[in-house]
């Protein structure tokens, strides 16, 4: 176990509870990086016969390519104004994630689950095994949210560092969760545990 301490500036500060109603949230990279990639190290044998050896092989490259670091990720997203949270989603996936950047604020949010950047290899995999990628460990990929008009200064300056970023909802002031999907309105998965906890406990069974 270790812990790193750092020291900044106030005007550089960017705290949980920041966010504001009608901030844009927006996600780098692709969703479940960390989590596709144990999956296909940790479980290869049951999951070459269902998605093919060439899939589990791209997935396990993941640890690496892009790789679980978000410091290139932040440090894009703060060269320029307008950045008002920022989370590294880690267990309990994205939709943990959102509820973790948007509760310390007080408020509640509303996703675009059509605007999520899905990578093949988490969609494959996922449902082989039967499970959420939105629950699924998502190390790998940075969280923030941006107010609305600096939303598209944020993503430029993220995307000029060669760092793919989608805009995937905005934060809400009725701390509700939502996302809507092909056009369908639900509530936003609630996860109890992270999907691979869930699936190394029913194994077990």
């Amino acid at each position: 176990i270790g812990s790193m301490l750092g020291v900044t500036s106030p005007d550089r500060l960017v705290t949980p509870g920041g966010a504001r109603a009608g901030d844009v949230l927006m996600l780098t990279k692709g969703l479940a990086i960390e989590g596709t990639a144990l999956l296909a190290q940790e479980r290869a044998a049951e999951l070459i016969p269902l998605v093919g050896e060439d899939m589990v092989r791209r997935a396990s490259r993941l640890l690496h390519d892009p790789g679980i670091s978000v410091v290139a990720d932040c440090q894009a997203a703060t060269t320029v104004s307008g950045v008002t949270a920022l989370h590294d989603p880690t267990e309990g996936g994205l939709a943990t994630a959102i509820r973790e950047i948007a509760t310390p604020a007080g408020l509640g949010a509303s996703v675009n689950g059509d605007r999520i950047p899905m990578l093949p290899e988490s969609v494959a995999i996922c449902e082989a095994l039967g499970l959420d990628p939105l629950g699924l460990l998502a190390s790998g990929s940075l969280l923030l949210a941006a107010t609305p008009e600096f939303a598209a200064d944020v993503r430029v300056a993220i995307g000029a560092s060669g760092i793919p970023v989608s805009e995937i909802g905005v934060l809400t002031e009725d701390r509700a969760f939502t996302i809507s999907r092909n056009g369908v309105l639900e509530p936003l998965p609630d996860f109890a545990v992270d999907e691979i906890a869930r699936l190394n406990a029913a194994s077990r069974e």
